[in-house]
């Protein structure tokens, strides 16, 4: 079967523009059966009297839980080292860390076919690459927003090494940076860049498939194969 992935969202509010997200729960159905996992999240603000009734998540609950943008970019589910992740997200249980790590999920999976993927990142902009596959290690971990040792605070690291690993799997994806920083504002912009691509992708009427940034075309493919040269790799 298709893998489905349900997402609930608890908030601050109603208003999008002003409220924020306070509990991410996610159930995921695949052939290998039904997979949950929920993770408290620090609004930046407080959570009214009402909405602290009505969700059960008060403001003492949240206090010391990471912002949205410590989890948003992550590598893998992340709350501290990974040893420690499992204990506090998991409950000490190996193998549901391991069904939500987005490394061992695409290495079990196998090869994918008609599966692409957009990494928008921030910071400073320079071209976008699109991945061909190459040699990582997938074992690494640590990669959270709050690691910066190991991880900018713009997770380009995170996205180059799942792009990286996707590729190697069959999965076509290109690592797109932009202006800013990791917050909401970015995300408005990359969502707005990534659109046509996905709209194209998902076969939305009327609208035309175009590449990945950074791929080349299939008639430049086309044009240097006629030519006997090779491609060169992106």
């Amino acid at each position: 079967m298709q893998p489905l992935a349900f997402v609930d969202l608890e908030t601050t509010g109603a208003t999008a523009s002003q409220d924020r997200i306070t509990e991410i729960g996610i159930i995921l159905v695949d052939d290998t059966g039904v997979q949950e996992w929920s993770s408290l999240v620090n609004p930046g603000q407080r959570i009214p009297p009402f909405i602290e009734s009505l969700t059960g998540i008060s403001n003492a609950m949240v206090a010391d839980a990471r912002a949205f943008e410590d989890i948003a970019g992550d590598f893998a589910p992340n709350s501290g080292t990974k040893t420690q992740t499992i204990q506090r997200l998991f409950g000490g249980d190996a193998a549901a860390y391991a069904a939500f790590d987005p490394a061992t999920v695409i290495a079990r999976h196998g090869p994918y076919q008609g599966i692409s993927g957009w990494f928008a990142i921030s910071g400073n902009p320079s071209p976008a690459q699109h991945r061909t596959p190459v040699t990582i290690d997938a074992a690494a971990v640590g990669l959270g927003g709050r690691d910066t040792a190991s991880n900018p605070g713009d997770q380009t690291a995170a996205a180059n090494s799942l792009c990286a690993l996707g590729s190697t799997h069959g999965i076509d994806c290109a690592v797109v940076p932009g202006s800013g920083k990791h917050d909401w504002p970015f995300a408005s912009r990359a969502f707005a860049a990534a659109l046509p691509w996905l709209a194209g992708q998902i076969g939305t009427p009327g609208v035309p498939r175009v590449p990945l940034p950074g791929a080349v075309p299939p008639s430049a493919h086309e044009t240097i194969a006629a030519e006997g040269h090779q491609p060169p790799l992106r």
